[in-house]
């Protein structure tokens, strides 16, 4: 008779099952505890800031997505919470405040390596930023901004004209239309980052992909 290797396993007693759970509940709530510390540092929005988000960073897996670890709007710009609010309703992968070498992206993907800048005239200078363009560009990340007045901006969705007006999708107005909102909006920028780099069928008109890719185009920042 063949005599197995295989060895025995007793049942797990309850009791060391109540106790790996409280001592997992245990360390998320500790956890939780130290990341709203750490927010609460970088609401104060003083010197401690920059290196509360990256001490924030150092207890997120940005491999496994949660986009709400801490409440982000709390921190936010007008703009950047425009643009944030745009990125969920498109279930985007994007982390806020990203720290990227010496700089922080406004908004970033790790895997994919993209960028989204927002820039708010008061916070920006074209050499500040070629330079941070730049050093992200050779590093691998690809770099897309946006202006504030276009973060700004509110066009109702081409679709709905289209509807509303009984026209086609493929006629000259209609083209127009879904021109005009793809680049000067938030909302046309990201829904060419979702339909480009996450393949997201965002329209039944072919003419938004061709369109897309010019919009990635015309925003990408290519440093010096």
């Amino acid at each position: 008779m063949a005599i197995s290797n295989q060895v025995s396993r007793e049942p797990r007693q309850i009791g060391e099952i109540c106790a790996e759970w409280l001592s997992g509940m245990s360390e998320r709530i500790e956890l939780r505890g130290n990341r709203e510390a750490i927010f609460n540092t970088m609401r104060q929005d003083d010197d401690r800031k920059l290196g509360a988000i990256r001490a924030l960073y150092k207890t997120i897996d940005t491999n496994v997505y949660n986009p709400y670890p801490v409440d982000w709007t709390q921190i936010f710009s007008p703009i950047e919470d425009m643009a944030w609010g745009e990125i969920r309703a498109n279930a985007l992968p994007f982390w806020p405040q990203y720290p990227i070498g010496n700089y922080f992206a406004d908004f970033a993907n790790p895997i994919k390596k993209i960028v989204i800048e927002c820039d708010g005239r008061a916070f920006h200078s074209r050499a500040k930023d070629n330079a941070r363009d730049q050093y992200m560009n050779d590093h691998g990340w690809r770099v897309y901004r946006i202006s504030g007045a276009d973060c700004n901006r509110i066009l109702k969705n081409p679709w709905e004209v289209i509807g509303d007006r009984g026209i086609e999708e493929n006629c000259p107005e209609s083209k127009r239309l879904i021109q005009d909102w793809m680049h000067s909006t938030v909302d046309g920028l990201i829904a060419s980052i979702a339909m480009v780099h996450f393949t997201k069928p965002y329209s039944r008109a072919d003419f938004f992909r061709v369109e897309a890719g010019r919009v990635l185009s015309a925003r990408l920042a290519r440093g010096f």
